[in-house]
């Protein structure tokens, strides 16, 4: 910003690691569902769940909230009581 003028904007995006395409193909080839918590916007977290054959993305704003929903998951991603 200059003064109260917006001149320009920075967009950061996380680099996938190399690895992640083949371990989520893995998981895919077991029938394991692949979701991902998020603090991303969504639109970022989509594109990247799209780019890795995510099956669902979750957006997660909260650590606390992340910690406790990933604590949920079972066996092939179903919900543990």
């Amino acid at each position: 910003m200059i003064g109260k003028d917006l001149v320009g904007r920075v967009l950061l995006k996380d680099q996938i690691r190399s690895e992640s395409r083949e371990v989520l193909a893995q998981l895919k080839l077991l029938g394991i569902k692949t979701v991902m918590l998020t603090g991303d916007r969504r639109h970022a977290a989509e594109a990247v769940a799209k780019e890795l054959g995510l099956d669902e993305v979750r957006p997660v704003f909260r650590r606390r909230t992340k910690s406790r929903r990933s604590k949920r998951c079972g066996p092939k991603g179903a919900k543990s009581r």
